[in-house]
């Protein structure tokens, strides 16, 4: 799950959104399978990430805040630096300002940690 996982970061990072989408469907697939939430929910929030870059941000605003809330819920911390802004960027481009800027404060929280 953690190769899927880094596979699916490495194609978000090169642009690469339907080759991400897909193993992004396999990783599901896989943490369903196994109940393993904190996958489930890093996948959830990868694709929203993914979404924001190809600008379905609508999509990318449920998919992200699903997956910090799966995310939060099993007491992880790790990588709510790396979502939050791509959050942060969907709620800007829907106008949401107020949400954009707790995201921000959030991210810069998270950061510190």
């Amino acid at each position: 799950m953690y190769a899927l996982f880094c596979a699916i970061g490495i194609h978000i990072c090169f642009g690469n959104h339907s080759t991400a989408n897909e193993l992004a469907d396999e990783l599901l697939a896989l943490a369903d399978e196994k109940q393993a939430v904190l996958w489930n929910a890093a996948t959830l929030a990868y694709q929203g990430c993914a979404s924001v870059l190809t600008r379905n941000v609508t999509a990318a605003v449920d998919l992200i805040s699903s997956g910090v809330t799966a995310w939060r819920s099993t007491g992880a911390t790790l990588w709510l630096s790396l979502y939050l802004p791509f959050l942060l960027r969907a709620h800007a481009a829907l106008g949401q300002l107020d949400d954009a800027r707790r995201c921000l404060d959030e991210a810069e929280a998270a950061a510190a940690r």
